[in-house]
């Protein structure tokens, strides 16, 4: 009598259940497979969503601050700094209560966008709070400040183009099409 358990299934009527379970096995596999295509297929929709919609909001704060001169302007005050040492200079604009909302309802979410953009996006959200903390009614630059700190928020707000201009390239390398549906260029 054979003990090895393929040749027992095999010769004592098993052959049925032994094909019923390897089909089982195989189908199970495929679903799995299939399963598994289906969540990266939706992981890979949510990750271009949200890539996408922070490159929007990002794309346009880049367009907002060249179209209204904002670091000319901040260049502008440093020089009026050093033409009038003895009066005061003000910069201030007036920003919505809501600023960036795409940015703060997903930031819970970043980690869907590729690694690399996460922490530029951090970054460049980072340094364009700070500017708008400054510049905004209250704020240190709108209250008057010495020529130090211009000259501080000018190199944070170049430092904010340069990667925001960073993170669009990224974008569009990584989505092409992206180019075609936007308004202005930044």
């Amino acid at each position: 009598m054979p003990t090895d358990p393929m040749t027992i299934a095999l010769t004592s009527g098993g052959l049925a259940l032994t094909a019923a379970l390897l089909g089982q096995l195989v189908a199970g596999c495929i679903t799995n497979g299939n399963n598994k295509k289906t969540e990266m297929r939706a992981f890979e929709q949510k990750r271009k969503a949200m890539t996408l919609q922070i490159y929007a909001e990002i794309h346009a704060a880049l367009v907002i601050v060249r179209e209204r001169k904002y670091l000319e302007g901040l260049d502008g005050m440093i020089r009026y700094i050093e033409q009038n040492p003895d009066k005061p200079a003000h910069f201030e604009v007036h920003v919505a209560d809501e600023s960036f909302p795409i940015f703060k309802a997903n930031v819970s979410s970043l980690g869907l966008m590729p690694c690399s953009l996460v922490t530029q996006v951090v970054t460049f959200y980072t340094l364009i709070q700070s500017l708008v903390q400054d510049v905004k009614p209250g704020g240190m630059l709108a209250m008057g400040a010495p020529k130090h700190t211009f000259e501080e928020a000018l190199h944070l707000g170049r430092q904010m183009v340069a990667v925001g201009e960073l993170i669009v390239r990224e974008v569009e390398e990584l989505y092409p099409e992206v180019k075609k549906h936007l308004p202005v260029a930044p």
